[in-house]
């Protein structure tokens, strides 16, 4: 089958590592599109991944066994990503293919993807990445345009579902969970990285730096933790422009030494911090420390697959799509978003009592192993491709 996959931001690959617009660091909308590509090419099919053009990009097209990558020069009206798009779009989409998968609705860049492939009469899908789509009236009134052109959308959980029942008929909505590379994310031997002093126990962040996130609740957590005389250091591994705003919160608090900020980190040592490290934390917020609102701070919470997939035990708030599938107590721990209390004492619970600890993380790795690895979902996909 010859698939074209289309996001309008690039995931860093081998050596082209682009710089985002604006401090927009990478995430999971630009690094699981990119994964499941690859399985898709590496068991047998052809794939075209359509993605924009920026500095940072060494080698284009980037050809990778049965996936070519090509990077196209985009436009942005006023900086908005929704509003990007590519006159080059237009000439690769007139190439032979059977199936297009879109990642994400909002934008410009995939609604032309979409209008093209339903004039060449072919099989138009539209993968949900956690980008709320009525996040203002343009994202909203490309959603709606996108899904006259869309055959199915693919949301992460039953939580996203609920964002797109005013866009598609409610058959049109499909859950397929994001997918894991469980042979790229496993447990790593840590010779390459040396943060921990002494007994000192690491708590990882990874991700955007950005509000929404929630690391001004973390670093109030582990000063908490400090006060109570636990030895600990938090790595946060991420670029944005909330950084600034943390390196000040951890100067006010006076604990310099135990918050390390790594800045953006390859893909290929993301396994080594997953495993060197006794927990990973994603605070995400529904309201952020300057009262915004976001409605859908996490579609799934990519990071924590990867973690439990490289044996680390984690702790996430109770937002958005988190708790549809980690298991509170089973599989993680759930804590209340903003509760920097509530954090700190989940965390203590990981990195005090090992058993708990080691509990937690055989359950949530054989969860993902049956149900979230992308050997399983991208065979799931592929069945949807060829309904």
């Amino acid at each position: 089958m010859k698939i074209i996959q289309v996001y309008p931001y690039p995931a860093p690959y081998g050596m082209n590592t682009p710089k985002l617009p604006g401090g927009f660091g990478t995430g999971g909308g630009e690094t699981y599109p990119l994964r499941l590509s690859l399985k898709l090419a590496e068991i047998g099919n052809e794939v075209i991944f359509l993605t924009g053009y920026f500095p940072g990009i060494k080698r284009n097209p980037l050809v990778i066994g049965n996936l070519k990558i090509i990077y196209l020069p985009l436009k942005m009206p006023k900086k908005m990503i929704h509003l990007s798009f590519s006159n080059e779009l237009v000439k690769k989409m007139m190439m032979n293919y059977d199936v297009l998968n879109c990642w994400q609705l909002p934008f410009l860049f995939t609604l032309e993807a979409e209008i093209l492939a339903k004039f060449k009469n072919k099989k138009t899908f539209a993968s949900h990445v956690g980008f709320y789509p009525q996040n203002n009236i343009v994202s909203y009134m490309i959603s709606y345009f996108s899904s006259l052109f869309t055959d199915k959308i693919f949301v992460p959980t039953e939580y996203s579902s609920i964002f797109y029942k005013s866009f598609f008929p409610e058959k049109k909505i499909k859950p397929i969970p994001h997918g894991i590379d469980t042979d790229f994310f496993y447990r790593r031997e840590n010779d390459k990285l040396n943060f921990k002093k002494n007994d000192e126990k690491i708590i990882l962040y990874v991700g955007r730096l950005l509000p929404s996130k929630g690391l001004d609740v973390l670093i109030r957590a582990i000063y908490i933790i400090l006060k109570k005389g636990i030895k600990v250091k938090a790595v946060i591994v991420g670029k944005g422009w909330f950084e600034e705003y943390l390196k000040n919160l951890v100067r006010k608090l006076g604990i310099e030494k135990n918050i390390v900020f790594v800045g953006f980190v390859s893909n290929d040592d993301l396994p080594y911090y997953y495993s060197m490290a006794d927990v990973l934390v994603l605070p995400s917020v529904y309201k952020d420390c300057f009262n915004r609102i976001n409605l859908e701070p996490e579609g799934f919470g990519l990071v924590l697959a990867e973690a439990m997939s490289c044996k680390t035990p984690t702790v996430a708030s109770r937002v958005a799509a988190i708790p549809y599938w980690v298991k509170d107590g089973k599989t993680g721990l759930l804590f209340e978003p903003g509760n920097a209390e509530d954090l700190s004492d989940k965390i203590i619970k990981i990195i005090t009592d090992e058993n708990f600890a080691q509990k937690i993380v055989l359950n949530a790795f054989r969860e993902i192993k049956m149900k979230y690895s992308l050997d399983v979902v991208s065979r799931i996909f592929l069945k949807e491709y060829e309904l």
